[in-house]
């Protein structure tokens, strides 16, 4: 006697076919969760990583002396990033000193322009206010005098003379008061004021701040 074929009743594949399509869309959110765990965990460790690199160090004296100076302070954090890195330590081969690697030279001939730091000796430019003090009324009045950044950011690194002459040089300066920067001869002082410029764009961005 022949047996009888058994058939799965309809609501059991069904059931069935539901449970499979409901393990596979547990297993696809959690596909995607973990995927943007590791997203947002990227980008954030990428932000972190962005911010560590562009720190506001001394951020109670560089905000206080831009403001008495009328600078932006993110201009004074992208220069003393450029120069030092943000070591106070830091002395260069031209023996220019702390986080804003102004020389001795420079730090006498400020002396005669601030009223405030005649009794400080050399020494005193690794103490991180006071180099940034000084750093940030150079700045100003190097900015008083020749009226462009990238003029001000020339004469901060290469010296106030360099600075003259290229504004003379007719070849560098069709105006006489801006620079093509891509002219200058100093290729450190080139690439100096890319720097400092890219830094302070980088800060903005970074700290949403115009």
């Amino acid at each position: 006697m022949a047996r009888k074929m058994k058939h799965a009743h309809p609501s059991d594949v069904g059931r069935a076919e539901l449970k499979l399509a409901l393990i596979i869309l547990v297993l696809v959110v959690l596909v995607v969760g973990v995927i943007f765990a590791l997203a947002y965990t990227f980008e954030k460790t990428k932000l972190e990583t962005q911010f560590a690199q562009y720190p506001k160090t001394y951020s109670q004296f560089v905000e206080r002396f831009a403001a008495e100076n009328e600078l932006d302070p993110h201009f004074v954090y992208a220069v003393i990033r450029t120069e030092s890195k943000f070591d106070e330590t830091a002395v260069s081969t031209a023996g220019a000193v702390g986080l804003m690697q102004i020389t001795p030279r420079t730090f006498d001939w400020m002396k005669t322009k601030m009223d405030d730091i005649d009794e400080l000796d050399a020494g005193s430019l690794y103490v991180p206010d006071v180099n940034i003090k000084v750093g940030t009324f150079l700045l100003r009045f190097l900015y008083d005098t020749f009226g462009d950044w990238n003029v001000t950011l020339a004469a901060y690194n290469a010296g106030y003379g360099s600075a003259m002459n290229w504004l003379d040089d007719p070849e560098i300066s069709p105006d006489g008061k801006t620079f093509d920067v891509e002219k200058i001869p100093y290729g450190e002082t080139k690439n100096y004021i890319k720097k400092v410029n890219a830094a302070k764009q980088r800060y903005d961005e970074l700290y949403n701040e115009k």
